[in-house]
């Protein structure tokens, strides 16, 4: 290797040109774009295409640029910058050392980068931010997707969330960002796998992403933060409770679904239902509370106190009437509540004293379309009410009975009435056969009367007939008599 960079040296001094003819001064002036990728090979070759760095190859390089990459060579030049011609003199050069060549290197690349310095517009440094900020998005893509169960997972969901509301900002690569990470969060929820949590620390922070989370689609407007915000929530419920339904009791006396503190959670999500019901501008997702009773319906009978108490006859209808769907989606839940009848019983007057309250706020309705589809939905959970009451309770059957009625009162609608007559008869209220009969009698004695009236204009019908033939039959004998006594007149 020494030999042939002593050859080599030897060449600059006595052929100034290479194999092709070409003056070494002249490579010296179009070294802009060739060393600039020599020395900068660490960076992906990518990125001098997509940065729009404008290429020098075309341009005259000064004297001062040709002259410092020629000194720092140890090429000769005069005060142009123009290599020398010193191909009579016979001088041998010693041979660089490795360390002599790296110190060499970097004191090029940065002669490049100081003469490019300046030269990149705000166009170019916004596409160069913009594909290194894409570059990350498919980094942190690639890694869920090849490694779910990394607890590193959890840690990346914060700078996500700030990311994407700060994304919201920007004119036109933010729409690139942000539709880039919505389908990440898409996919959260159902992602094949979840990372397991082993230490303390790690399951103390995945509480406080999902608080987070939950606080995150409260706050927000925008739909699509409060979708990833909902699809966060949801990945974290799996994340902490890792296929477990059931409460259970920890080695602290903790009730817990997994490693899902029980209350804790009831504290948050119980602060953002209370603020539903109470508060104009809440932004609270519903679709949280319907996954709860599908996921975990005993998560789900614990907030049945937090909706009575923060439900009103001052509350907005339509969230009443979300939260009433909410009850109804718990009582249909049979498995669960057949398993554990304990839950109902002990919400028994929770429960009456919500209906009552839901009663009150359809009583105040004007419009008789949505007071009909509101009676419609109450007594289904009247009916769902009374198959979970296992133990007769005498609150459930009066509650029931008062409510039918008022909606019997109230509402023509024909599956109203047929609803409340089921509850009649499951909760065996006498009154309600004494109706039964009396609307039967009503009933037959109506079709009678339709009977009988039909017979009678029947009856007129065939009158009618029948004397049209008569008339008929003795016009015809009259003119058959008139014939006659012409032919006896005629003989």
């Amino acid at each position: 290797d020494d030999d042939e960079e002593e050859e080599d040296n030897n060449d600059v001094g006595d052929n100034d040109r290479d194999e092709d003819g070409e003056n070494f001064a002249t490579k010296i002036s179009n070294a802009d774009g060739d060393e600039d990728d020599e020395d900068n090979e660490d960076e992906d070759d990518e990125d001098d295409e997509d940065f729009n760095i404008s290429d020098d190859n075309d341009e005259e390089v000064d004297a001062k640029f040709r002259k410092t990459v020629a000194d720092l060579l140890q090429i000769k030049t005069n005060e142009k910058g123009e290599v020398e011609d010193d191909s009579d003199e016979e001088e041998e050069d010693d041979p660089w050392t490795d360390e002599q060549m790296f110190q060499i290197d970097g004191a090029l690349s940065a002669t490049f980068r100081e003469r490019t310095k300046g030269k990149e517009t705000k166009k170019d440094i916004r596409q160069r931010v913009s594909l290194f900020k894409l570059r990350v998005f498919d980094l942190i893509d690639t890694f869920l997707k090849k490694d779910p169960e990394n607890v590193i997972v959890l840690r990346l969901l914060p700078s996500l969330f700030k990311a994407f509301n700060k994304s919201g900002k920007l004119r036109e690569q933010g729409a690139g960002y942000r539709e880039r990470m919505f389908h990440m969060f898409k996919r959260l929820p159902n992602v094949r796998a979840v990372p397991r949590l082993t230490k303390e620390e790690d399951i103390l922070y995945a509480h406080k992403v999902l608080k987070e989370s939950i606080m995150m689609g409260t706050r927000v407007k925008d739909h699509k933060a409060r979708f990833i915000a909902n699809s966060t929530t949801k990945y974290m419920l799996r994340v902490l409770t890792h296929g477990e339904t059931e409460i259970s009791k920890g080695a602290d006396d903790r009730e817990m679904i997994g490693q899902l503190f029980v209350n804790t959670f009831l504290a948050v999500i119980a602060e953002e239902v209370t603020s539903y019901m109470t508060k104009k501008n809440s932004e609270f997702n519903l679709s949280l509370l319907e996954y709860l009773n599908e996921k975990y319906p005993a998560i789900s009978w614990r907030l049945i106190p937090i909706i009575t108490e923060s439900v009103s006859t001052e509350t907005k209808p339509y969230r009443v009437n979300a939260a009433s769907g909410f009850v109804v989606a718990l009582l249909q839940k049979k498995k669960h509540n057949t398993k554990h009848p304990e839950n109902f019983e002990e919400n028994v007057a929770c429960l009456t004293k919500f209906f009552r309250v839901v009663k009150e706020v359809i009583l105040k309705e004007n419009k008789q379309k949505k007071k009909s589809q509101q009676w419609a939905q109450l007594v289904r959970s009247l009916l769902l009410l009374v198959r979970n009451n296992k133990s007769n309770d005498e609150d459930v059957r009066s509650l029931c009975s008062e409510i039918a009625t008022c909606a019997l009162k109230d509402s023509d609608a024909k599956g109203v009435r047929t609803v409340c007559n089921q509850i009649f008869s499951q909760i065996g209220d006498p009154m309600v056969k004494v109706g039964k009969m009396q609307n039967k009698k009503g009933e037959s004695s109506a079709k009678k009367g339709k009977k009988t009236n039909g017979g009678a204009e029947k009856g007129k019908k065939q009158a009618q007939t029948s004397s049209g033939k008569q008339q008929k039959g003795n016009d015809g004998k009259q003119q058959k008599g008139k014939g006659g006594k012409r032919k006896a007149s005629s003989k």
